[in-house]
């Protein structure tokens, strides 16, 4: 089943996120993993503000064919492969900060 919601995190801090996978298209394995919301809903907003995310083991946030959310006055924090992935439309990215971002090859899989 697919269900189709919305989500809003704002103060939140995020230790140890994600799944850690070395390999290609891993996004889904982010700490925050959106797909398919399509267009943003003021009557049922979606949003990520005000967050922290330290330690991820993967990309903190990822939305994937999602239109207009705003993503704002977060902090990311050594994280691996991406701090945020997005694609859609009208995303509103702003005031955030990452850093410390590893990449391929800087992580090991015991």
């Amino acid at each position: 089943a697919c269900y189709k919601g919305y989500v809003r995190i704002s103060n939140t801090q995020f230790i140890g996120f994600g799944q850690f996978d070395d390999s290609y298209n891993t996004e889904q394995r982010a700490g925050i993993y959106f797909t398919g919301l399509g267009n943003y809903d003021p009557n049922r907003a979606t949003y990520i503000d005000s967050s922290s995310f330290d330690g991820g083991n993967n990309a903190a946030i990822s939305m994937l064919g999602t239109n207009g959310v705003p993503i704002t006055n977060n902090v990311v924090f050594n994280t691996y492969r991406a701090g945020i992935v997005i694609t859609g439309t009208n995303n509103i990215v702003q005031n955030n900060l990452v850093a410390t971002v590893y990449w391929l090859g800087t992580g090991q899989i015991p």
